[in-house]
């Protein structure tokens, strides 16, 4: 049977939920059927759940015996993640073990977080099932459900095996890097503005100034092997100074790409860059780089992003930011409204053809609990 490592475990992987015959027994001609219609659907792997309704109310062995049933059904051809968290941490152990033992290819775990357990707690119950089991362990939720600090997160990010969670860190200069890289995060960002009172507001320098500060910034992250991405902002319009020059856009981001960074992200923050805007500053950022080092980063205020990415597309460029319901904004770009909404891109690539590997139905649900949270509004 093939094993899957960690990297092999992304793209769209649907959680198994158990389901029970009317006799109330676990029905495992259904769950085969299910586990060879998703694959048949391309699915990228498969997750067994463990925080659905169903599975607080079994019992340790039907957990098991779920599990088997899946690893055998599936016989190596896609990753199998197993969900093992429970009250106890013993009984979270000794079914990563039978998990281990049958054949899935990575755990999973989060502890009941209603329980109110402490920062300490949460880390020995991650750490002990670490020492338990060599598969990698892969934790979610911890910092939505307030569970702990960032310190402590940090902590649990240097334990054995754990995996899933990665730190980006945006770095306007050499103080902010050494505390990234203190914090061990995966990745930094240094962003630039096309425009010199954009840059003023935004990190306190002008444009040359801005640039200057991220050559050593880049040197430490390429010497420490940390991938660094740029970005620019207001490539289009400025909310302080108008129309933007397409060349200076196309200056800044070739000296980023030449002080290291592997892509720069062209921001249209203010979200008044129409496609036929677009277009200029495209033409000439190819002319300096080609589109494999370039990425768009559309806001939404004025209904342009869709169709600006679509011309990005059209030009080779294929990587977008994007936030599910459309949240953010900026601080220094009054009545800017956020990116370009992440279920709206996806609809966008998917008619054009393209295949995004994102569950549409995973996003709607995130996009309507952000927009409940955003608008204060409590979320059940």
């Amino acid at each position: 049977m093939k094993k899957f490592l960690a990297e092999d475990l992304n793209g769209v992987m649907p959680a198994m939920i158990t389901s029970f015959n009317k006799d109330e027994n676990i029905n495992k001609e259904g769950i085969r059927k299910t586990v060879n219609y998703l694959i048949s659907q391309n699915v990228h792997g498969l997750y067994i759940t463990g925080s659905t309704g169903e599975t607080f109310l079994m019992s340790p062995d039907e957990k098991k015996e779920v599990i088997d049933i899946i690893v055998e059904e599936v016989n190596g051809r896609v990753p199998v993640i197993a969900h093992i968290g429970s009250i106890g941490t013993k009984i979270t152990i000794e079914l990563g073990q039978h998990a281990e033992k049958s054949g899935v290819d990575a755990l999973s775990a989060l502890p009941p977080f209603y329980y109110g357990f402490s920062n300490n707690e949460i880390y020995n119950y991650y750490n002990d099932i670490s020492n338990s089991s060599n598969l990698p362990i892969i934790v979610y939720n911890i910092s939505q459900a307030n569970l702990m600090d960032l310190d402590t997160l940090k902590k649990l990010a240097s334990i054995k095996n754990i995996k899933g969670v990665k730190y980006t860190a945006l770095t306007p200069n050499e103080r902010g890097f050494d505390n990234a890289v203190n914090a061990k995060v995966d990745e930094v960002a240094i962003f630039a503005a096309a425009t010199e009172t954009f840059s003023e507001k935004n990190i306190n320098c002008n444009i040359e100034t801005s640039l200057k500060r991220f050559i050593p910034i880049a040197k430490k992250a390429l010497k420490e092997k940390i991938p660094v991405r740029g970005y620019i902002s207001c490539v289009s319009h400025c909310p302080y100074e108008g129309q933007v020059n397409p060349q200076k856009v196309a200056e800044i981001a070739k000296h980023l790409i030449e002080m290291g960074c592997y892509e720069v992200s062209l921001g249209d923050t203010t979200g008044k860059g129409s496609p036929n805007v677009t277009s200029g500053v495209l033409e000439e950022c190819l002319k300096v780089l080609t589109s494999d080092k370039l990425a768009g980063h559309f806001h939404d205020t004025y209904q342009n992003a869709l169709n600006n990415i679509q011309l990005c597309l059209e030009k080779g460029i294929k990587t977008f930011d994007a936030s599910v319901g459309g949240l953010g904004g900026c601080p220094y770009s009054p009545g800017a409204k956020g990116n370009v909404a992440t279920e709206k891109v996806n609809k966008l690539l998917i008619s054009l053809g393209y295949r995004t590997n994102l569950n549409a139905q995973k996003i709607d649900e995130c996009s309507e609990i952000a927009i409940k949270l955003k608008m204060g509004k409590n979320y059940d």
